[in-house]
């Protein structure tokens, strides 16, 4: 349901109470204790119809904002899963997946990339997230450990 369709339905919930209401003054002139209780029924139903329609206005409201502001980022992207930021066209500075996915939404930005261990690694500037680029190569490193240049 669009902005639109929840005025025009908080317009029309509105007019039906005021009508509501107008027949509610007419019947307080009769005797007939069945007809008023009735029609202060209705009236009250719509009250509520009225404050359900201004609450799903709201989140409607919010969640539009969520999905504009959503627009501004694209992800996950692969192989890493990285989040960049859609001003980033030359993508070098994504964004932690972890925290991005996070509630509530954190951005943090991943470091510059790391050679570490025969591999290249990115951690998150904020929750500090290891992902790793390359893995490390533990045979290589092992096979350097193995080499005694003195022996």
């Amino acid at each position: 349901m669009d902005f639109p369709t929840v005025a025009t339905a908080a317009s029309l919930v509105s007019n039906a109470i005021s009508s509501l209401k107008n027949v509610r003054e007419m019947a307080k002139e009769t005797s007939n204790d069945d007809l008023n209780a009735k029609i202060n029924d209705a009236y009250g139903a719509l009250l509520d119809l009225r404050e359900y329609a201004l609450v799903i206005d709201d989140e409607n409201r919010k969640l539009k904002e969520q999905i504009a502001a959503k627009a501004n980022y694209l992800g996950p992207l692969p192989p890493h899963g990285y989040y960049y930021s859609a001003s980033d066209a030359d993508k070098k500075h994504p964004l932690c997946p972890k925290c991005y996915q996070s509630d509530p939404q954190q951005l943090g930005f991943m470091d510059e990339p790391k050679n570490w261990s025969y591999g290249i690694k990115r951690d998150c500037k904020l929750c500090g997230k290891t992902i790793w680029e390359v893995p490390p190569n533990y045979a290589q490193h092992e096979t350097l450990r193995e080499y005694d240049p003195y022996g």
